[in-house]
Protein backbone atom coordinates (compact mmCIF):
# COMPACT_ATOMS: atom_id res chain seq x y z
CA UNK A 1 0.00 0.00 0.00
CA UNK A 2 1.32 3.29 -0.54
CA UNK A 3 1.90 6.05 1.58
CA UNK A 4 -1.19 7.88 2.70
CA UNK A 5 0.41 11.80 3.89
CA UNK A 6 -2.41 13.61 5.44
CA UNK A 7 -2.85 17.64 5.95
CA UNK A 8 -5.01 19.51 8.73
CA UNK A 9 -8.27 20.15 7.30
CA UNK A 10 -9.09 16.80 6.07
CA UNK A 11 -8.34 15.26 9.55
CA UNK A 12 -9.66 17.80 11.27
CA UNK A 13 -13.04 17.84 9.59
CA UNK A 14 -13.26 13.56 10.29
CA UNK A 15 -12.64 14.41 13.90
CA UNK A 16 -15.51 17.60 13.84
CA UNK A 17 -17.92 14.91 12.78
CA UNK A 18 -16.23 12.07 14.88
CA UNK A 19 -15.17 9.74 11.88
CA UNK A 20 -12.05 9.75 12.45
CA UNK A 21 -11.58 6.21 12.82
CA UNK A 22 -12.50 5.80 8.42
CA UNK A 23 -8.62 6.76 7.78
CA UNK A 24 -7.36 3.54 9.91
CA UNK A 25 -9.61 1.11 8.48
CA UNK A 26 -9.27 2.79 4.87
CA UNK A 27 -5.73 3.36 5.22
CA UNK A 28 -3.85 1.64 7.71
CA UNK A 29 -0.87 3.92 8.55
CA UNK A 30 -1.13 8.21 8.23
CA UNK A 31 1.65 9.85 7.94
CA UNK A 32 1.74 13.84 9.03
CA UNK A 33 4.19 16.16 8.80
CA UNK A 34 5.33 18.12 12.51
CA UNK A 35 3.42 20.90 11.95
CA UNK A 36 -0.03 19.31 10.99
CA UNK A 37 0.26 17.70 14.46
CA UNK A 38 0.66 21.06 15.85
CA UNK A 39 -2.54 22.48 14.24
CA UNK A 40 -4.14 19.26 15.35
CA UNK A 41 -3.18 19.65 18.44
CA UNK A 42 -4.42 23.33 18.59
CA UNK A 43 -7.16 22.01 16.42
CA UNK A 44 -8.34 25.88 16.30
CA UNK A 45 -7.26 26.72 12.52
CA UNK A 46 -10.74 27.26 11.70
CA UNK A 47 -11.54 29.77 13.84
CA UNK A 48 -10.85 33.11 14.30
CA UNK A 49 -8.63 35.05 16.80
CA UNK A 50 -10.67 35.77 19.07
CA UNK A 51 -12.28 32.31 19.26
CA UNK A 52 -9.63 30.26 19.71
CA UNK A 53 -8.34 32.50 22.53
CA UNK A 54 -12.02 31.91 24.14
CA UNK A 55 -11.98 28.59 23.95
CA UNK A 56 -8.23 27.74 25.08
CA UNK A 57 -9.24 29.89 28.18
CA UNK A 58 -12.30 28.35 28.70
CA UNK A 59 -9.93 24.52 28.82
CA UNK A 60 -7.79 26.41 30.76
CA UNK A 61 -10.32 27.32 33.78
CA UNK A 62 -12.45 24.82 35.86
CA UNK A 63 -15.90 24.47 35.48
CA UNK A 64 -16.27 27.16 32.82
CA UNK A 65 -19.36 27.96 30.51
CA UNK A 66 -18.27 29.28 27.03
CA UNK A 67 -20.47 32.05 25.51
CA UNK A 68 -19.90 31.12 21.56
CA UNK A 69 -22.26 31.79 18.86
CA UNK A 70 -20.13 30.08 16.03
CA UNK A 71 -20.99 26.70 14.83
CA UNK A 72 -17.75 25.16 14.28
CA UNK A 73 -16.40 26.62 17.82
CA UNK A 74 -18.92 25.23 19.67
CA UNK A 75 -18.09 21.74 18.08
CA UNK A 76 -14.89 21.88 18.90
CA UNK A 77 -15.70 23.09 22.15
CA UNK A 78 -18.31 20.40 22.71
CA UNK A 79 -15.38 18.22 21.58
CA UNK A 80 -13.11 19.53 24.09
CA UNK A 81 -15.68 19.01 26.90
CA UNK A 82 -16.02 22.90 27.66
CA UNK A 83 -19.86 23.16 28.17
CA UNK A 84 -20.92 26.32 26.16
CA UNK A 85 -24.08 27.90 24.94
CA UNK A 86 -25.06 30.95 22.13
CA UNK A 87 -26.71 33.85 22.25
CA UNK A 88 -29.85 32.14 22.03
CA UNK A 89 -29.09 29.84 25.18
CA UNK A 90 -28.36 33.48 27.00
CA UNK A 91 -31.78 34.58 26.55
CA UNK A 92 -33.68 31.11 27.06
CA UNK A 93 -31.57 31.18 30.80
CA UNK A 94 -32.65 35.02 31.32
CA UNK A 95 -35.93 34.04 30.44
CA UNK A 96 -36.35 31.47 33.03
CA UNK A 97 -35.32 34.39 35.88
CA UNK A 98 -38.83 35.63 36.20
Amino acid sequence: MPVVVADTSPLNYLILIEAIDLLSQLYGRIVIPVEVLNELIDALYLFDRGERCAILLAELEAEALLLIDETAGRLEASRRGIPNTGTVGIIRAASLLG
